[in-house]
């Protein structure tokens, strides 16, 4: 079954396949006091030491074919993060880049996308992320 996603068309049954893990280790995070956690669930999805930039930004802004619009951060690892679906380059955000769909290990909910070509980050929503108290 392919449903409108807010990146693209995909299988729907791609973030199904997300399998919850294991809550990552504290030595996974390397400023714990600067924890990043999704927004709907609360895990630890990553922390501000993993922020990087593309294209000498760290925030994008880019609207997807579908016409959704996201303001998302550049991270070098997001261990509570899974990622589903085929790597694709097509409506690549980042040229020479493929991605894929990035989920929370613990809920499911779509937080962003993988970026893999010579250097690999993760495009994280903004707004889907809360950061620890």
């Amino acid at each position: 079954m392919v449903v409108t996603c807010p990146w693209y068309f995909f299988d729907a049954t791609a973030l199904d396949k997300i399998k919850p893990g294991r809550m990552p280790e504290d030595d996974a995070f390397t400023d714990k006091e600067k924890r990043l956690l999704c927004r709907f669930c609360l895990y630890p999805i990553t922390d501000n030491s993993q922020k990087t930039t593309q294209q000498g930004r760290f925030v994008h802004c880019r609207t997807n074919p579908a016409g959704f619009t996201f303001e998302f951060g550049c991270y070098a690892d997001a261990p509570g993060c899974s990622t589903a679906g085929e790597a694709t380059t097509e409506h690549t955000w980042f040229p020479g880049h493929s991605w894929k769909l990035a989920a929370c290990r613990s809920c499911g909910e779509h937080l962003g996308w993988l970026f893999k070509g010579d250097t690999s980050f993760y495009g994280l929503i903004q707004d889907r992320l809360v950061q620890e108290e």
